[in-house]
């Protein structure tokens, strides 16, 4: 996976020295963290906080990570970590690197997402307009495939992929399996997140074209194996809405929500 913890495990130690962390982490913020932008770069997301109490990163221009599913029981947990990535997106980033879309049951609510520079659209996945968004980012990678720049990357957040599903129609459909397939390869990535209680196979296909997944506590093994790829007996142990399962490229981290000064 291309995401990493701190201090540096590969070759980029140019991003140390490491947070200071001899303070209690149960008091650090995730805008505690991104502010600390001297050692976190450019195109970069916070996924968590790993077990020994430091952040996963996730490095946009790196594109085998692919685009990134958060499945779980609770539908409130994963858009809390839908939220706390999509926060970090704006924290870390300028509008010339990334902007943020968003379409969500909540759109229109969310107005403290809606004021950052790099936020671009955020629709109710019943709005037709949805349907817009999705041909002109396919449009979008056409066009970046004729090109080598990609710059600014994109990170379109789907809140309740089933919802938007439900809605769109057969083209928009392919629009989506091929934005979240192919999107990541040029600079446009999905995350999306998906309540177990609503993984059916009618869904299966769109699923599988998210190589990365963030995974909270699941009663069902049967679903925690289809969505990790791997053996994760112990999911079902993970604290609801605070810890969860990343797994990318055959390897997992464990990790914990970092609190947002936007929560409650």
């Amino acid at each position: 996976m291309t995401a990493y913890s701190y201090p540096a495990t590969t070759a980029r130690t140019d991003y140390l020295p490491v947070l200071n962390f001899e303070i209690n982490p149960s008091l650090l913020t995730l805008e505690a963290v991104c502010q600390q932008q001297r050692i976190l770069p450019a195109y970069s997301l916070v996924l968590g906080l790993c077990e020994d109490q430091l952040p996963l990163v996730l490095d946009l221009t790196e594109p085998t990570t692919g685009s990134l599913l958060i499945a779980g029981d609770s539908g409130f947990a994963n858009t809390t970590m839908l939220h706390s990535i999509l926060t970090s997106a704006f924290l870390l980033n300028t509008e010339s690197e990334v902007n943020i879309h968003l379409i969500s049951p909540q759109a229109d609510s969310l107005t403290h997402f809606h004021n950052q520079r790099n936020f671009k659209i955020s629709y109710q996945p019943e709005r037709k307009e949805c349907e817009i968004v999705l041909e002109e980012m396919t449009s979008l990678i056409e066009s970046r495939q004729q090109r080598s720049k990609s710059d600014p990357i994109h990170v379109l957040f789907i809140d309740s992929l089933d919802i938007l599903w439900n809605t769109l129609s057969p083209q928009a459909r392919i629009w989506l399996n091929w934005i979240t397939t192919y999107g990541p390869q040029h600079g446009m990535m999905v995350i999306g997140t998906l309540e177990t209680d609503y993984l059916s196979p009618r869904l299966h296909q769109l699923v599988d074209c998210f190589p990365s997944r963030i995974m909270g506590s699941m009663r069902k093994q049967s679903q925690a194996r289809y969505l990790a790829g791997i053996n994760v007996s112990n999911i079902a142990e993970l604290t609801p809405e605070l810890e969860y399962i990343t797994v990318s490229d055959g390897a997992s981290f464990r990790i914990q929500l970092l609190p947002s000064e936007n929560d409650g």
